[in-house]
Formats: structure tokens, C-alpha cells, sequence
């Protein structure tokens, strides 16, 4: 036997047929009676993503702020007169916000700021990468490139990856829903 979906238009009219797998489609039967009261086709299995890694999370999260920084413009802002912030953009570029304080902090957190310290967070996050456990190191896992250190005499002390550097970096994001809390597990 052979199954198929109606696909309808806007308006409700059948405009063709989808086939579906037998395997997909269960026999609904009425429970006095025996005879098929109708089907019910299962959806198609989610597809499973894989774990995001705490480096590509940070990538990811940096790519954002990126661009939103250039988004806003990429000027530099400053503090025009006292509550007047100017973004550097003609002719609409300066705003009245009225309290000083908060545009002295928007001023100091202007989107060439914002991608200045996206470029030290992705340098940082290279100077961290993962490396493979060096063979007398078992139990580690891979360390991380920047914390671990070798000595002349062969012994290596391997801090493993992530390190606290990187996990330190992702605590802003926690409230991300792809954060996954284990990064915070074991941080000094």
C-alpha cells in the first residue's frame, strides 16, 4: 500500500501529492469496530546538531558584536557637550539623551571599541587553541596551547582545554541559549 500527503494551495484546493514512507504511517483503528478510522503519519526525525564547541561559540557570539558594531556605524562617538552624544554620521549623527553619565558610557563604548576588542578576543582565542594531548599526559585530554607549559627535562604540565581564559571570555554570553553551563564547571 502506498501513502501519499495532499498538498493544498491558499485557498484549501488540492494541488498535488507528496508521497510518504509506509514506515512513517500508522493504521488508526476504531476500537469497537476494527475498521481504519484514519492515519497517523509521524514527522521526520529531528535532526540532531552537533555540540558547538566553546572556541566556534565565541567565534559566533564575536561575529555578532562585529556586526552590530559596524551596523552602528563603526565611528567613533563622542560626548559633544554634556548629554549630547555625537555618532559621526551627517546629518543625523548627534543625540540629545539628556545624563551626561550615560553618554560618557555609550561615548566609551563606541563601535570602534566594540571592534577593537573583538579582534584582542579572537587573537586570544587563537593564543588558547586546542592541542592534542602530548602521549605522557593521559588523563588530560587536549591541553590548551597558551597554558601549558614543557620543560628541557621532557615533563610537560598540561592545562587542559578550555582553559579558564576561554571560559572566562563566554561568561558574558551565559544567558545565550547555546551557552552550555559545563563551560563554568570547575573555573577558579
Amino acid at each position: 500500500m502506498s501513502y501519499h500527503k495532499v498538498e493544498r494551495d491558499n485557498d484549501g484546493r488540492p494541488i498535488g501529492l507528496t508521497p510518504i514512507a509506509p514506515e512513517d504511517v500508522t493504521v488508526v483503528r476504531d476500537g469497537a469496530t476494527g475498521e481504519i478510522a484514519g492515519y497517523l503519519v509521524h514527522p521526520p526525525p529531528t535532526p540532531t546538531v552537533a555540540a558547538v564547541t566553546l572556541t566556534e561559540f565565541l567565534l559566533a557570539r564575536i561575529a555578532e558584536d562585529e556586526a552590530a558594531a559596524k551596523e552602528a556605524g563603526g565611528n567613533v562617538w563622542t560626548e559633544q557637550s554634556s548629554g549630547v552624544l555625537d555618532t559621526g554620521e551627517w546629518p543625523d549623527g548627534v543625540h540629545a539623551l539628556g545624563d551626561s553619565r550615560v553618554t560618557r558610557f555609550i561615548a566609551e563604548h563606541d563601535p570602534v571599541r566594540v571592534l577593537a576588542e573583538c579582534d584582542a578576543k579572537r587573537r586570544i582565542i587563537e593564543l588558547h587553541a586546542s592541542l592534542p594531548q602530548p602521549p605522557m599526559l593521559r588523563a588530560v585530554g587536549n591541553v590548551c596551547a597558551e597554558c601549558s607549559s614543557s620543560f628541557e627535562d621532557g615533563h610537560v604540565e598540561g592545562v587542559a582545554w578550555p582553559c579558564d581564559t576561554l571560559r572566562l571570555l563566554a561568561l558574558p554570553y551565559v544567558d545565550h541559549p547555546d551557552y552550555r553551563k559545563e563551560w563554568a564547571d570547575g573555573m577558579r
